[in-house]
């Protein structure tokens, strides 16, 4: 795994070359789907980045560009899952996701040791990429990329593997003084993705490419 240096902004490993064997058309590259965003998300301010919050529903994307999935977590945390009260379709949305992910290219966020990856059986950090479905997860801390906590996070990926994906940054743990910045942020706040990390993903999506369509494998044979 490519680590950066600390305190630099992830950089991309490598153009994504539309020219390959299995690449899509200049214009998945540019743009990419970002599903199940805050109202007040850093991606709404990144060029590229087409979000999908609750207003616009996730549900409603219609393929066909890579994309960045953060379903809700509350009902599939590892410790407080048995506390949430999840609305209607929430839960379900996590499920979905892997599927898009699987079908468009691209990468998932959830907290780690997130039971969603029990669920369905998903690769985990450290295991070796599923033989099927080519996915494969990392553990990756939100300090990196400038949080005020560490907020250890699993990520799945589709479509690309690990020796395409961009640079990873490095930050030491945080110090007292970003645990007090920590403290003092609202819980809308505490959940944001930072910008790093933001751009970064948005990075390993438009590196990706396009796997099978889990949802409608007909639509394969059409791509």
């Amino acid at each position: 795994m490519k680590m950066a240096n600390s305190g630099s902004r992830p950089t991309p490993s490598r153009s994504p070359d539309c020219s390959q064997a299995g690449r899509v058309p200049t214009s998945r590259s540019r743009a990419v789907a970002v599903l199940c965003v805050s109202g007040q998300s850093p991606y709404k301010k990144i060029p590229g980045a087409d979000c999908y919050d609750r207003r616009r529903g996730a549900r409603s994307f219609p393929g066909g560009i890579p994309v960045v999935a953060h379903p809700p977590c509350r009902a599939w945390s590892a410790t407080c899952r048995h506390l949430a009260k999840p609305e209607p379709g929430e839960r379900d949305l996590a499920p979905w996701a892997v599927e898009v992910i699987q079908r468009e290219g691209g990468v998932l966020e959830h907290p780690a040791h997130s039971v969603l990856w029990d669920e369905l059986g998903l690769p985990k950090p450290g295991d070796p990429p599923d033989p099927e479905t080519g996915l494969w997860s990392q553990l990756v801390h939100q300090s990196w990329f400038g949080s005020h906590r560490r907020k250890p996070t699993w990520l799945l990926f589709a479509g690309i593997t690990e020796a395409e994906l961009p640079e990873l940054p490095f930050r030491l743990m945080p110090r007292e003084s970003e645990v007090a910045k920590w403290n003092a942020l609202c819980q809308a706040g505490r959940s944001r993705t930072p910008v790093e990390m933001a751009e970064w993903l948005l990075a390993v999506a438009r590196a990706s490419k396009p796997g099978v369509d889990t949802l409608n494998p007909e639509a394969e044979n059409r791509r």
